[in-house]
């Protein structure tokens, strides 16, 4: 990461990628979609939040008075990533977590269980597990911050109304209106949805989320689905619109079409080539030995024998 953090890849060279890839062998470059959402988060109110936190109190009073936290934690906790593991997230350090799960965690002695912290995730208790030096690793149950049913209905008819209105008023468009209503704008490239695997704004359809496919794949570019409902990355009930921005046909690749997967594969390979070059470097200053000589004839990717 240290090598390669800072290689960066012009448009000129990716056309020079592009180029050199043997035209015969060029990829074919599955249907593709480029989609922009609204995303209508409801607000829990103060009274499911009470329900929440007294709920997750009672689970910390029967730890301080002998219940085993980790078996709490696979019982009760809503982190689907730490319960199995009795809540232990493993060893981390600061700048990985919430900022507000952190300042508690930081804070606690080796068994110590902290009072409830809120983050964007939902509630938690934390139990401190281990300290080595920067790194912790601590224990945490996880409650869910949850929406009730009405206002995920109210969520539906907002949203509703607003595809109405981008669709009968000329002027308020779609990219206006995400900017304006969408509570995960922040999180898009002005309302158009990235990809996580690529960081593009092109999607495959294996690549996206399976409400999102089932929402557009009838539609045509310039359409707009109907309300669907969604979970965001915190976990947290919400209900989103979709808009197909873009929809392409099964073609070979062309920088026209797909620049942006091209560049990313020319930046992968420049990376690659910076490590290559790195460990050719180190390996000419460096002891290396081959336990079992039938090994050196092998064609290696690096020089391990200049």
């Amino acid at each position: 990461r240290t090598l390669t953090e800072g290689v960066t890849i012009t448009p000129s060279e990716v056309k020079d990628f592009f180029n050199e890839l043997p035209k015969d062998s060029l990829p074919v470059i599955p249907q593709q979609f480029q989609i922009a959402e609204i995303t209508i988060v409801p607000e829990v109110s103060h009274e499911d939040k009470v329900k929440i936190k007294t709920r997750l109190r009672e689970l910390r009073e029967r730890v301080l008075n002998g219940s085993s936290f980790k078996l709490l934690a696979e019982l009760y906790s809503e982190d689907p990533g730490s319960a199995e593991n009795g809540g232990e997230l493993g060893m981390f350090t600061k700048g990985e977590m919430y900022p507000e799960f952190e300042e508690a965690a930081f804070k606690l002695e080796v068994g110590e269980i902290s009072p409830i912290v809120e983050t964007k995730a939902g509630f938690h208790i934390i139990q401190m597990v281990a300290r080595e030096g920067e790194y912790i690793n601590v224990r945490h149950i996880l409650l869910r911050k949850k929406v009730s049913p009405q206002r995920l209905v109210e969520a539906q008819f907002k949203l509703d109304s607003i595809r109405k209105m981008i669709r009968e008023v000329d002027t308020l468009n779609f990219a206006i209106a995400a900017r304006e209503y969408s509570d995960t704008y922040d999180e898009t490239s002005a309302g158009i949805v990235l990809n996580p695997q690529t960081g593009s704004t092109k999607f495959s359809p294996e690549q996206m989320e399976k409400q999102m496919y089932f929402a557009v794949d009838n539609l045509e570019e310039g359409e707009i689905s109907e309300p669907v409902k969604h979970t965001t990355k915190t976990g947290s009930k919400a209900i989103r619109i979709y808009k197909v921005v873009e929809k392409t046909k099964p073609h070979r690749a062309n920088l026209d079409d797909d620049y942006d997967n091209i560049k990313s594969s020319a930046l992968e390979r420049k990376k690659s080539l910076k490590v290559k070059e790195w460990v050719n470097t180190k390996s000419k200053e460096t002891f290396i030995k081959v336990m079992d000589d039938r090994y050196r004839k092998c064609d290696f990717t690096y020089n391990w024998f200049e």
